[in-house]
């Protein structure tokens, strides 16, 4: 799993598309957390530091440490043409963490192909969902995956 973009805490993210490496310090990217809910708590350490895990044209995704697993924030556009990479990456930064806790509050966009590989992440128990908005919930129920949210988010 490849670390990019060299940002001191506090700075702003990139735009997506931004480049994925500053060639000059090839430091890994650190930017200071927003506050995430998880089951209507916050999560004190979630905001601590952050590494992003993949940035494409659409899809940035960050990953920070929790005491008890990792927190990955999805940042943009979830479709086709990324769920691939996305369902890689999730497995990797899951293995061996914990339960790992995906914050899709700050998803833009999500296709069935990528609503269909997030469920199926957290069906054996080693994900939730969390901060999972409105429209995507009526859409994980007609699709028949609302046991997702009842069960992990």
């Amino acid at each position: 799993m490849a670390l990019t973009q060299h940002r001191p805490p506090g700075a702003a993210s990139p735009p997506l598309g931004a480049p994925a490496v500053d060639h000059a310090s090839r430091n890994p990217a650190t930017t200071e957390g927003a506050p995430v809910t998880i089951n209507d708590e916050s999560a004190p350490d979630a905001g601590l530091i952050e590494a992003v895990l993949h940035l494409d044209r659409t899809l940035r995704i960050t990953y920070s440490p929790l005491s008890q697993g990792g927190l990955v924030r999805l940042i943009g556009e979830l479709d086709a043409g990324n769920t691939p990479a996305v369902a890689k990456t999730l497995t990797e930064v899951r293995a061996g963490e914990g339960v790992l806790t995906i914050d899709v509050a700050r998803l833009e966009f999500v296709d069935v192909a990528g609503l269909r590989m997030l469920a199926g992440l957290c069906r054996d128990g080693s994900a939730r969902l969390a901060n999972v908005p409105s429209l995507m919930r009526r859409l994980l129920h007609l699709l028949g995956q609302g046991n997702v949210i009842d069960t992990c988010a």
